[in-house]
């Protein structure tokens, strides 16, 4: 190659390289895109650090529960421990009675969760569908259950239950599941009256004209259409009445429930291991819990989904 082939080669890759860094910057040196680049790594670092706040403990103590006595008053041993043990699982089941309890709270919870769900169904499908006198007062009554604290009402409850003498006994909260006063109840009834005003109303007149009252066309038709509520809903009030402490820790003392026998493992036990017994009887509580949402999670999340608020 002679020197004038090499000047336009040297010239064109030039022109190449430049034309390469100009599409090069038109691309990805624009505000627009910088811009974009930095809240993502902003957003990351955000996730990242939520992730490890709310996951770290929850690790920490399963570590924890699998550690000996010697590791856990060892200062050297931090996370890994160097006698892993299943003593603590074992001594925490024995002590909390874990199968006893795990099954009272399972027939417990379904049965709340499923009479919470029906009836605020219905509840909230007569809020949406139907225009009666105080129709607008005793919806705001709904929504100032959402608003007041179930604190303020429960000793008054707990002395009408004392008085009908079905304390310690699934009685005080299936009465108020039938009667809409139940843990969370107001956000039931808040969330199917939103889901029914977002069906349209040519439904309810079709299943008049076929002949149907207002509960077939409730059970036939509008249940039916509110399969992502009905799960999201009883999902929602199964988890929350599981590990429910309030309630259950005052109606509900002397049952055998996960959330009432926790405290027991601590009595009679040193203090490193009374902390670490609670931890690990936290754990196994909770345990179900995670492998509901685990084998249940696309079922649950479609839910949600499909389940938007309207209106």
């Amino acid at each position: 190659m002679n020197g004038a082939g090499k000047e336009e080669y040297a010239m064109s890759t030039s022109k190449e390289r430049s034309v390469k860094w100009q599409t090069f910057q038109n691309k990805y040196l624009t505000p627009k895109y910088v811009t974009k680049w930095l809240w993502s790594i902003v957003r990351a670092v955000i996730i990242a650090g939520l992730c490890y706040i709310i996951l770290f403990p929850f690790f920490e103590k399963i570590i924890n529960a699998f550690k000996s006595y010697e590791d856990l008053i060892d200062p050297t041993v931090k996370f890994l421990p160097k006698h892993f043990t299943l003593e603590n699982v074992s001594r925490t089941v024995q002590k909390m009675q874990y199968w006893q309890a795990l099954i009272n709270t399972l027939i417990l919870s379904t049965v709340v969760a499923f009479l919470q769900t029906f009836i605020s169904a219905l509840v909230g499908y007569g809020f949406a569908k139907f225009k009666f006198w105080g129709n607008k007062i005793l919806f705001f009554f709904v929504i100032l259950m959402l608003i007041i604290p179930p604190q303020t009402i429960i000793v008054p409850m707990f002395i009408k239950f004392r008085y009908l003498q079905i304390l310690d006994t699934p009685f005080p909260l299936v009465v108020m599941s039938l009667t809409m006063t139940g843990f969370k109840n107001g956000l039931y009834i808040f969330m199917f009256r939103q889901f029914f005003r977002g069906v349209p109303k040519e439904l309810n007149e079709a299943a008049n004209i076929d002949g149907c009252g207002v509960f077939r066309t409730f059970f036939t038709i509008m249940l039916p259409s509110a399969t992502s509520m009905l799960t999201t809903t009883f999902l929602l009030s199964f988890s929350w009445q599981w590990t429910d402490t309030v309630y259950n820790g005052l109606f509900l003392k002397n049952m055998k429930l996960l959330s009432n026998v926790i405290s027991q493992v601590a009595t009679g036990e040193l203090q490193v291991l009374a902390g670490n017994l609670t931890h690990t009887a936290a754990l196994l509580a909770v345990l179900p819990l995670a492998l509901l949402f685990i084998f249940a999670q696309k079922a649950f999340v479609e839910s949600i989904d499909r389940s938007g608020i309207v209106g």
